[in-house]
C-alpha cells in the first residue's frame, strides 16, 4: 500500500480515538454531581466569630489558618486539638467576646453622653442605657457559658473593660474604624502627656497651676491632629462632647436648657472666641485686658444674635441667681413651671420698691416702716392670687407637699 495512504489512515484512527476519549470523559462528568464549596462569611452573632489573623502560631508545621474558624465552637475545638492550654483558650475567647460586646455597646446603647447639649442627663435615657447594658452583659455571660462551660470563671466575672472618659460611640463617632480609633487614642494620649508635663519641677512639691496660654496651645494642636483623622462632622461631634468650650457652655446654659440645635449654634458662635480668650492666658498687659473686654462683649453679642428674642430673654433670666433660686423653690413646692417667671417678677418689683423706700431720705423712720410693711403685704397678696391659697400656705410655712 502506498505509504501516504498508510500515514493518512493512522492519522484518521488517532483522531477518532481522541474524539472517543473526550466523549467518554464528558459523559462521565455529566453523571457526576457538582462539587460545591460553601464558605461561611465572618459574622458577629452569638456563636460565630469574625476571623482575625493577628495571631501567628508556628508549631508542628501547622498554619494558623488550620486552626482559625468563624465558628467559635469549631475554633475552640481546633485550639484544643492543637494542644492549646485551657487557660489560654479561656483568655483568647474571653478577650474576643469582650471586644465583640464592647463594639455592640458602642453601636447599640444610646448613652446620655450622646445628648451633648444637656447639662443634666435625661433620667429616662439613663434608665434605658442601664437596661441595655444589663441586657448585653447577660447575653455576654450566656455566650461565654455556652462556649466555655457553665460556672466558668470567665462567664461568671463581669467584663472589666475600663470606662473611657471619651467613648467613641454613637451614630457619628461609632462609625470610626479600628485604625481611626487607634489614631484618636494616640492623639488623646499625647495631649495627656503634654498637659502632665506642664507641672514639671519637684515631684514632691505641690503641682503648680499650668500656664493657661500653654494649655490653649496644646488644645489647639490636639484639634489640628484630630482634624487629620476625623471628618468635619466627626470632629464637631467630638468637640461638642469633649471640648472645654462645650463643657463651659453646658454649665453656662444649665438653667436655660437649650435644644440640640440651639446648643450647636451657640457652640459654633462662641467657640472661636473662647479659644482666642484662652490663648491670652494670664497676660496682665493693658493690651491683653482690652482684648479680653472686647471678646467678652463679642461673645455676649454672639449669643444674642444666635437666639431669637424670646429665647434670649429666657437665657438672660437663667443667668440670674435670684431666678435660679425661685425656680428651685417652685420645683420643691411642686408649683407649675409657668409660675416661676411671675413669682420672680413679684420679688424683683418688691426688691426695687424696698430699695427706693430705704434710700428716700425725706421719709421718717416711722414712714419708712409703714411703707415697707405695705410693700410686703402687696407681695403676699400677689403671691396668694398667683398660686392659690393651698400653695400659698405651703410657701408660708416652708413645708413642701
Amino acid at each position: 500500500m502506498n505509504p501516504r495512504w498508510q500515514a493518512g489512515l493512522l492519522f484518521a484512527s488517532a483522531v477518532v480515538n481522541i474524539v472517543l476519549v473526550i466523549a467518554l470523559w464528558l459523559t462521565w462528568q455529566s453523571d457526576s454531581p457538582l462539587a460545591v464549596t460553601l464558605v461561611r462569611p465572618p459574622t458577629v452573632t452569638n456563636v460565630f466569630r469574625p476571623v482575625r489573623t493577628n495571631l501567628v502560631v508556628q508549631a508542628r508545621s501547622v498554619r494558623w489558618s488550620d486552626i482559625e474558624s468563624t465558628n467559635y465552637f469549631a475554633y475552640i475545638s481546633n485550639l484544643r486539638a492543637f494542644g492549646c492550654p485551657e487557660p489560654t483558650i479561656r483568655d483568647l475567647i474571653t478577650a474576643e467576646i469582650d471586644q465583640l460586646f464592647a463594639d455592640r455597646a458602642a453601636r447599640e446603647i444610646v448613652s446620655p453622653l450622646h445628648q451633648w447639649w444637656r447639662a443634666r442627663p435625661d433620667a429616662d435615657l439613663v434608665r434605658l442605657a442601664d437596661q441595655q447594658r444589663q441586657a448585653l452583659e447577660l447575653e455576654r455571660r450566656n455566650l461565654l457559658e455556652a462556649l466555655l462551660g457553665p460556672g466558668s470563671e470567665a462567664a461568671i466575672a463581669e467584663s472589666h473593660r475600663a470606662a473611657n472618659p471619651t467613648p467613641l460611640d454613637g451614630p457619628v463617632l461609632g462609625a470610626l474604624d479600628a485604625g481611626e480609633r487607634l489614631q484618636v487614642r494616640e492623639i488623646e494620649a499625647r495631649r495627656r502627656e503634654q498637659l502632665q508635663a506642664l507641672g514639671g519641677g519637684d515631684p514632691d512639691a505641690p503641682p503648680a497651676p499650668p500656664d493657661p496660654a500653654e494649655v490653649a496651645r496644646i488644645e489647639a494642636r490636639t484639634r489640628t491632629e484630630l482634624a487629620r483623622v476625623l471628618s468635619p462632622e466627626q470632629l464637631e461631634e467630638y468637640l461638642l462632647r469633649y471640648s472645654r468650650t462645650a463643657a463651659q457652655l453646658r454649665q453656662q446654659t444649665r438653667e436655660f436648657a437649650p435644644s440640640q440645635e440651639e446648643f450647636r449654634s451657640l457652640f459654633r458662635a462662641v467657640d472661636p472666641l473662647n479659644q482666642a480668650l484662652a490663648a491670652l492666658g494670664d497676660d496682665p498687659s493693658a493690651e491683653a485686658d482690652k482684648q479680653r473686654v472686647q471678646m467678652l462683649a463679642l461673645r455676649q453679642a454672639a449669643i444674642e444674635d444666635t437666639l431669637d428674642p424670646q429665647r434670649h430673654a429666657e437665657y438672660q433670666l437663667s443667668q440670674d441667681p435670684a431666678f435660679i433660686a425661685m425656680r428651685e423653690t417652685a420645683a420643691r413646692f411642686e408649683l407649675p413651671e409657668t409660675k416661676v417667671v411671675p413669682l420672680y417678677e413679684i420679688d424683683q418689683v418688691t426688691r426695687e420698691e424696698r430699695a427706693r423706700i430705704l434710700n428716700d431720705s425725706s421719709l421718717t423712720p416711722e414712714e419708712q416702716s409703714a411703707q415697707l410693711g405695705a410693700v410686703e403685704q402687696q407681695r403676699l397678696d400677689s403671691i396668694r392670687q398667683l398660686v392659690g391659697e393651698a400653695a400659698f400656705r405651703r410657701l408660708q410655712t416652708g413645708v413642701p407637699p
